[in-house]
């Protein structure tokens, strides 16, 4: 059977992870005056780093060729912040409120009306699925909703155009993730005369 990307997440648990956020930011210092000037660029993307506790035989070799079905930096798979709860109590099915929307802000509708705390401040939501899934991060202390259901979030990343949402497409609040590749064509691993394996896996998000 051909593999079809994107995977969905082997499901093994990892005993640590590190997320990172990038932003390119340019940072010229002026020699003589120590005068500094800021030029913002639009890349920003996710990157984490998850090691993984000794596993048994089974689990080892399930996680190495679920890597191999990546083939290296072509394949993508599906995944979220494995550590994070939602801590916000979405009411009603919040929908995106006004197609092509980019920057730094969303506007959502469909929320019931006055209803507060919706979504709380680092809990994660997703826009698309698939090929299109991309995961942002909740800047806004208290997602609250107007007497009319509406709502502004402040995320990171920022929405871009090539994201090209749509009027009344989803925001998923429920084990949102994102699109991710691994960082290189490696795929390594040790195993110990036990037959335990260590594994780390690296990946990015997929602008």
């Amino acid at each position: 059977m051909a593999i079809t990307y994107p995977l969905t997440w082997v499901g093994i648990q990892a005993r640590k992870l590190t997320l990172r956020t990038r932003d390119v930011i340019g940072l010229e210092t002026m020699p003589l005056t120590g005068e500094q000037q800021i030029q913002e660029h639009a890349g920003k993307w996710w990157e984490f780093e998850a090691i993984f506790p000794p596993l048994n035989e089974a689990d080892g070799e399930t996680l190495v060729c679920w890597r191999a079905s990546l083939n290296g930096v072509k394949g993508t798979f599906l995944v979220g912040d494995l550590s994070k709860t939602r801590r916000g109590t979405p009411t009603g099915g919040a929908v995106v409120n006004g197609a092509s929307q980019v920057g730094a802000t969303l506007n959502i509708r469909n929320l019931t009306p006055n209803s507060t705390g919706n979504l709380l401040l680092g809990d994660y939501i997703q826009l698309g699925a698939g090929l299109n899934a991309r995961l942002h991060k909740v800047l806004t202390a208290s997602v609250d909703a107007d007497g009319s259901g509406n709502a502004s979030i402040d995320l990171w990343p920022n929405i871009t155009a090539k994201q090209a949402l749509l009027d009344g497409q989803a925001v998923i609040v429920d084990n949102p993730v994102g699109l991710f590749r691994q960082p290189d064509n490696a795929n390594e691993w040790d195993v110990a005369l036990a037959k335990q394996y260590g594994l780390v896996l690296a990946a990015r998000s997929v602008v």
